[in-house]
């Protein structure tokens, strides 16, 4: 972790010109355990024709000294430093006179319990916040918290902020003004996120006895390879086609030598039918549960429906399109027990050699797919999580997935 933060530290002193501000790596006190603050980098000042009188580079330093719970609060100081203070000439940027910041859009001025400022981190002097636009310089449309800036010269000023939610630690837009008429700037620096919320409990219950399970037929052409029991249910043994099932002496199942497991269907002896449709129902209850899942503003319609090459974190995301993935894979990073649930209104479309990749100690059977269309696996494709599609799964040849594939029509596989 040491040399993964230095790695990113480097990242961000070599990408511009400019000086970035920066946030500190902290655990935050009392805090979710899940939760881990993650060192994020900034994006530099974004300069505009307002600012002909500000040097080029940016020496405002930002980061976080202190995140902890208070009560039922969670308390937020920010640290500001000008490490390069002067009048603007040679090189030296005049001291700030004000700064403000985007709080994004899960935080309201109800969720604010104290807002304040500091020359020592000690004496604070709180003010009433309120959302402003700065119109007289033209740096952004979004509104934020103005805080004054409280020092002079290169020593720090501090700003707090006790609010109500528990959020995440996430980059978020900043604005200041330097000097007196020398125009404003924006930079990147950490703030609010949405709210932290716990992860969802998934219950497959008796679905979770099934590696493939389905509704109207599974189907392989070519050699397939299944480790874990199959079924399928209303629709009988016919339905299973491709595998060569042998009935067992007492016809409660079936054996192939592609499934190491057990392969059930409806019309097989007792108590086979019970046990079948209870798995279909509780399969059809875990989709509508977790399909019914709020996801945070922020994760619905991300990347436009195209997650190719991105990261991800935990959490719940919903597209109300379609999903693509192209071969450029996805990385899911996340904990040992963190819950990753998409849900897609569409098709779920995995092209040809695309891999879902999985860091941070993220696991397959926390990985949850809805999807309401079909979800479609190319050939070569390796994917992590249990699918619950409401009609078609299909995998191409050589596809391999780490999950369960759990459909309310048919599974087709080809050499998978």
């Amino acid at each position: 972790m040491k040399n993964l933060l230095k790695r990113m530290a480097m990242l961000c002193l070599t990408a511009t010109a400019f000086t970035f501000s920066s946030c500190e790596k902290k655990q935050a006190e009392e805090i979710i355990q899940q939760e881990k603050l993650a060192f994020q980098c900034g994006n530099g000042l974004k300069k505009n024709s307002s600012e002909a009188t500000i040097s080029a580079v940016n020496p405002y330093k930002v980061h976080i000294t202190t995140l902890k719970k208070v009560g039922n609060n969670y308390l937020w100081v920010w640290e500001i430093k000008n490490t390069n203070p002067g009048n603007g000439t040679n090189g030296t940027v005049q001291d700030l006179s004000h700064w403000g910041m985007d709080l994004g859009k899960c935080i309201q001025l109800g969720d604010i319990v104290e807002a304040a400022y500091s020359s020592d981190n000690v004496n604070w002097t709180t003010f009433t916040p309120k959302f402003e636009v700065d119109k007289s310089q033209n740096c952004s449309s979004k509104k934020y918290i103005k805080f004054d800036f409280g020092t002079d010269g290169s020593k720090s000023s501090y700003y707090k902020l006790v609010i109500t939610k528990n959020v995440p630690h996430v980059d978020t837009e900043a604005i200041y003004k330097s000097g007196k008429n020398t125009g404003c700037g924006i930079f990147i620096t950490c703030g609010f996120g949405c709210p932290v919320t716990s992860n969802p409990v998934v219950k497959l219950r008796t679905a979770c006895d099934f590696t493939i399970l389905a509704k109207s037929g599974i189907s392989t052409t070519g050699t397939t390879s299944i480790i874990g029991d199959i079924g399928v249910s209303p629709i009988t043994s016919t339905a299973i086609t491709g595998f060569g099932l042998v009935l067992s002496p007492g016809g409660q199942f079936s054996t192939t030598p592609y499934v190491i497991g057990k392969v059930y269907a409806s019309d097989y002896a007792p108590p086979t039918p019970a046990k079948m449709t209870q798995a279909i129902t509780d399969m059809e209850t875990t989709f509508t549960t977790l399909n019914n899942l709020v996801a945070p503003p922020t994760n619905v319609n991300l990347f436009a429906g195209d997650i190719s090459g991105k990261t991800l974190s935990a959490g719940t995301y919903k597209w109300t399109t379609g999903l693509l993935i192209s071969d450029a894979g996805v990385t899911l990073n996340g904990g040992l027990n963190d819950i990753f649930v998409f849900q897609v209104a569409g098709n779920l479309t995995v092209n040809n050699n695309a891999t879902i990749n999985l860091t941070g100690g993220a696991q397959a059977k926390n990985i949850f797919w809805v999807v309401s269309g079909q979800a479609n696996l190319g050939t070569d494709v390796d994917f992590k999580g249990t699918i619950l599609s409401k009609t078609l799964i299909s995998l191409n040849s050589r596809a391999k997935v780490t999950g369960r594939l759990l459909a309310q029509t048919a599974v087709t596989l080809i050499s998978s």
